[in-house]
């Protein structure tokens, strides 16, 4: 798994962090119960200090998407991949809804 934060972007770096794994969960390329980059290592191949990784693995975990082992690390929960489905489509239909409400305003600006 290759990911890459964008420290220009609008989109907190933890936030980046936590929809690539979402993303490469829902596309098979992580499994359920497969283990992620470990916190210590994963920051220091994209520059970003441990507790940045750290914060957007907890995201997971209130997400029920990960779980973390003592002394383990984190892996996809067992259920992660049902609960990353569910994430991603609130997030799109979020998502939707924003851009649709701005496109009222836009329209309605115009007039």
């Amino acid at each position: 798994m290759n990911i890459v934060v964008n420290k220009d972007s609008p989109i907190e770096i933890h936030d980046q962090i936590s929809r690539q794994i979402i993303f490469a969960i829902t596309s098979g390329e992580l499994s359920n119960g497969d283990a992620l980059p470990s916190v210590r290592g994963l920051g220091p191949e994209i520059d970003v200090h441990f507790n940045t990784v750290n914060k957007a693995y907890q995201t997971l975990g209130r997400e029920s998407i990960a779980k973390s082992r003592a002394g383990c690390g984190y892996f996809v929960a067992a259920d992660g991949f049902a609960m990353a489905e569910a994430w991603l489509q609130s997030y799109f239909e979020e998502s939707l809804g924003i851009l649709c409400r701005e496109a009222i305003v836009s329209k309605s600006d115009l007039e």
